[in-house]
Order: C-alpha cells, then structure tokens, then sequence
C-alpha cells in the first residue's frame, strides 16, 4: 500500500481529494435536498388526501340526507293526513312537524344486511306518538363514495366511528375491527392539518399517511353518531418515487467519482513515472554516486528538469574531491577539533589562575588602604581607591568571562531547585540597599503576597538579579528602581525598571551581545568588558526562559525575565 501510495502524484492526490470532496458534498446535498424535498411531497399529499376526504365525507352526509328527506316527504304525504283525521276532537287538526332520527349501524335479520335505521315519528300537541315510520339505508349504499376507491398500490379510504371502530371498509365487518388505536385517533382529529403519520392502521403494516374529514350532514349533526373519512396510504409510498430517484443520483455519483479516481490515478501514473525516475537519481547522488544519470524520453518542463540534473552531475564528478581525501581532511578536522577543546580548556584555567591573582592584588590592596600613613595625600588616596574599583570591575568581569567560557563549553551545571522568589527578591534588595541610599534613589520592590516558586538554579538566579539591579543603579542618577513580579499560569515574570539614562535605539538590538558597551558611558568607574547582560541572557536560556529590555534614550530602561514555575 505504501508502494502505491508513493507512486501516486501530487496531481492524482489532488484529483481524488477533490473528487472525494466532490462526493461528500453530493451525498450531503442529497440528504439536505431529500429532507426538505420529502416534506414538501408529505405536504402535498396531505392536502390532496384531505380534499379526497372531505369530498367522500360530504357523499355520505348527502346520501344520509337524500335519504332522510324522501322518507320525511313520503311519510307527510301517506301518513300525515291519516294521523290529521284519527286525531282526537280536543285536539288541534295539525300535528307536529316530524323529525328524522338515526341510529347506530345494526345488522337487518330480515334483509339479512347491514345499514343505518331511520326513524319518523309524528307526535301531537300533546307529545303522544300518532305514528311512526322506518327505513334503513344499506350499508353498501351509504359507503358507495368508499366501496371502490383506491389510491396507488396500498391506498384506500374508512369510514371511523369516535370510538375508532371500522363503520365502513372494503372487506371488513362493521364494528368488528378497530381501524387504530384510540389515541392515535385522538391525535388525528386534534392535527391542524387534517392529516397525521400513523401506526398499526388496519390492513396496513409500518406507518401510515393518514388524511381524515368528519361527516357533518344535516341529519347527521341532529343524532349522536360522529364519523370521520379517512384516506390512508403506506408511508413510504409518499417519497417513493423520490427514493427512486435519490437512489439513481446517488449511483451516478458513486460511478462518475469512481470514473474520476480511476482517472486520476491514470493520469499521475504518466506524470509520476519520470518523476519517480528523476527521484531515484536524486537518492544515487544523495549516496555518493557520481554516476546517477537520468534518461527520460520526455519533453517540457520535465525534460529540461532531467538535463539539468544530468549536468549538475557531470559537474560535480567533475569538482568533487574523492573521498579518500575527505577522509584524510576528517582526520585533521577532528585533529584541530581536540586541540581548540584543549585551548578552551587551558583558557579556563589560565582565567582560574588569573582570577586568584587578582584576588590577592584585592586583598594587598585593601591592606594598604587601612594601613595607609597619615602623610598620604587625598590625591594619593583617590587615586588608590579608584585603582582598587579597577580591580574590583577586573575581577567581576573575569567571573562572567569565566562562567561565559564554561556555558560556551557546556560545562556550566545547574542546580535546579524549588525556588521561593520572595527569599531571592529581599536578599537582592538587601544587598544593594547602602548602595541605594547612597546614591539617594528610590526603591519600589512589588510582588505577589502567597508564595511562588520558580524551578531554577539559586546562585544564578540572584547573579542574574545583581546584574541587573546593579547595571540600573549604575545607570541611575536620580529617581527610582522598582522590582516587580508578576504571576502567570505558567510562568514568573521578573521585571527591573529604572529611571535612568537608557539605551539608544540603535543599540537595544547589540545590548546582549557578549562585547556590547554602551559607548555614551565616559565613566570609567560605569565601564566594564559588557559581558554582565550576555551573561544573564545565556543563564536564564539555560533556565529555559526569556530575557528582553524595553528602553528610550533618557527615559530609563526596564529588564524583564520569564521562568517556569515550579509544578
């Protein structure tokens, strides 16, 4: 798989991906598109249905109706008057204008059929009954409108009593089967748009599409009897034909992608075959073999490619030095390696032997200076003092130097430790307080009240700070040095700010660099080899840190640093 992946270009790549994009965005398409299209179908046939019904609904009130009118006009013409003359000679000469009532769907013994009773009764003033006419309308005949309808494969249309009993439905006894649940029936009628998707209707299996009108005739609204039409189909037969349709789309979309990786996959085989031959060129020459020619029998862009290596290749064999000679030169490489190491060595402890030197001019010199005779004059005693800060500044940059050498080495080990900064922040200010006060400066020192701790070397840490507080009090003639630190998620920043003489733009970018001195400082005394800031940028990297510096000429400096906390 990974042999065949490898020979697929850049542009069969490209062309599967997009075809298979172009699939997935179909196949979401079509979903989408089905969805909404599926609805607008439901929508649509929900209508049609309701209008079916409603149309069979006022068939049955009609028929019930006609019915019920003929027997009332045949019973006024034949019956009435009759009952006008047998009337009693206290009574009126006009009886009550009589009335039609139904009754429930029965089973006729004599007829030996089904249908609905109809009854005419004719009472007189006086409320007795003078007589009473009945009449029955078929089963058959009051669901004509229902007996033959059928709607595709599956559709048909019933006639449902409110207790979502089967009145009327091709084949099926009156009464004898519920048509569906009550609350199904239930949920039907209270549908604000006459139609419902139902199940376990009768004779149908799964969901049903549902459409329902009641039966309100005249004669029907006077009795008790509450009916409602309903057309019913298979659900599934609503989206059918766009099933069929989505299914084609979708195969057509399947074959024309598989047709266009098919393609693409043909397509990189032509532009990958020299490009794989080019490649393995490459690979002989990247593995030192000069005879790596290329032959391709192609033109454009590609041909000219394999020109090109092919006399990049007789170039080189024609200036490469062979490789016995390399090694050799290894050799004398590796040679003058070991002897720079052991230069970097003796250089260390020649810094070691000259720092114990000066040491001891310190120590002579203090000596003198406390034992120094009255006769001495001032000039005399300044310019002792000043040689002694010489010295001092001497022996301070050979500890950076020193320590600058082992760090270049990768000698410097540090020891990293839980740090409480609170500790390391008061014992800085401690030490540079006289030297403060001296100077008549400000000290503003502004850090969290709970205890943080970075993970970091102690000693190098508060070298780091003596630097910097030290460089700021250095540079500072008047106002203030603040110390701040600032608690983040996942770091401590230590910040040094002064009001002092600052740095120059020009000079902020070579302010770390191992030989920076600003050379605005005509103080001798302010003057040292520039290594303090090289120094402290290089420890806190090791401490995998940041040290920057914002400044402006003549507005101060602030020296800002970053450490891990400690987890």
């Amino acid at each position: 798989m990974e042999r065949f992946h490898s020979r697929i270009s850049v542009t069969a790549k490209l062309a599967i991906f997009i075809s298979a994009a172009m699939l997935i965005f179909f196949t979401l398409s079509i979903f989408l598109s089905y969805a909404r299209i599926a609805a607008s179908l439901r929508d649509s046939a929900g209508e049609s249905q309701t209008k079916m019904a409603c149309l069979m609904a006022q068939a049955v009130s009609d028929i019930v109706d006609e019915k019920a009118a003929s027997t009332l006009a045949l019973f006024s013409k034949e019956l009435l008057p009759a009952a006008q003359v047998t009337a009693p000679p206290d009574l009126s000469a006009k009886a009550e204008i009589p009335e039609v009532s139904i009754g429930d769907i029965q089973f006729d013994e004599k007829s030996n059929t089904w249908g609905l009773p109809l009854t005419v009764t004719m009472n007189d003033k006086t409320g007795n009954s003078v007589d009473i006419c009945k009449t029955q309308i078929g089963i058959e005949g009051l669901a004509r409108p229902l007996k033959d309808f059928k709607l595709g494969k599956t559709g048909n249309a019933a006639l449902v009593d409110d207790k979502a009993y089967l009145v009327f439905t091709p084949g099926a006894k009156p009464y004898s089967n519920k048509f569906c649940s009550y609350n199904e029936l239930q949920k039907a009628i209270e549908s604000k748009t006459k139609w419902a998707i139902m199940d376990s209707v009768y004779d149908h299996h799964g969901l049903v599409f549902a459409s329902l009108w009641p039966v309100k005739g005249a004669s029907i609204s006077k009795s008790n009897i509450k009916w409602w039409v309903f057309v019913v189909q298979d659900a599934d037969r609503i989206t059918e034909p766009l099933n069929r349709i989505i299914l084609w789309m979708a195969v057509m979309g399947v074959f024309m992608t598989a047709i266009a990786i098919i393609e693409a996959i043909s397509l990189g085989r032509v532009f990958t075959k020299p490009t794989m031959t080019l490649r393995e060129g490459m690979d002989r020459l990247a593995r030192g073999n000069l005879d790596a020619k290329v032959e391709m029998n192609v033109g454009g862009d590609m041909g000219r490619l394999a020109d090109s290596f092919n006399e990049m290749v007789e170039k080189l064999k024609a200036t490469t030095t062979p490789v016995e000679i390399l090694e050799k030169e290894a050799v004398l490489h590796r040679g003058a390696e070991d002897k720079i190491k052991k230069m970097g060595s003796n250089f260390v402890s020649s810094l070691s032997r000259l720092k114990g030197l000066i040491s001891g001019i310190r120590q002579g010199l203090k000596a003198l200076i406390e034992t120094m005779p009255a006769q001495v004059s001032e000039k005399q005693k300044e310019a002792i003092n000043a040689e002694n800060r010489s010295i001092e500044v001497m022996g301070h940059d050979i500890d950076i130097l020193s320590d600058m050498a082992k760090i270049e080495a990768g000698k410097l080990e540090l020891s990293m430790q839980a740090l409480d900064i609170k500790e390391v922040i008061r014992a800085s200010v401690f030490f540079f307080e006289p030297k403060i006060r001296e100077k008549g400066l400000d000290m503003k020192v502004n850090i969290p009240k709970g205890r943080v701790d970075v993970y970091a070397d102690a000693d190098r840490i508060k070298q780091v700070l003596s630097i910097l507080i030290d460089n700021a009090i250095k540079f500072t003639e008047a106002g203030s040095i603040d110390i701040s630190v600032k608690e983040f998620p996942d770091d401590i920043e230590f910040s040094i700010a002064d009001t002092g003489i600052g740095i120059a733009g020009e000079k902020i970018g070579k302010i770390f660099d191992a030989a920076a001195e600003q050379d605005t400082i005509k103080d001798p005394s302010k003057k040292g080899m520039g290594l303090g800031l090289a120094m402290s940028k290089a420890i806190i990297e090791l401490h995998r840190g940041k040290l920057w510096v914002e400044s402006e000429a003549g507005r101060g400096s602030r020296f800002t640093f970053r450490l891990p906390k400690h987890k």
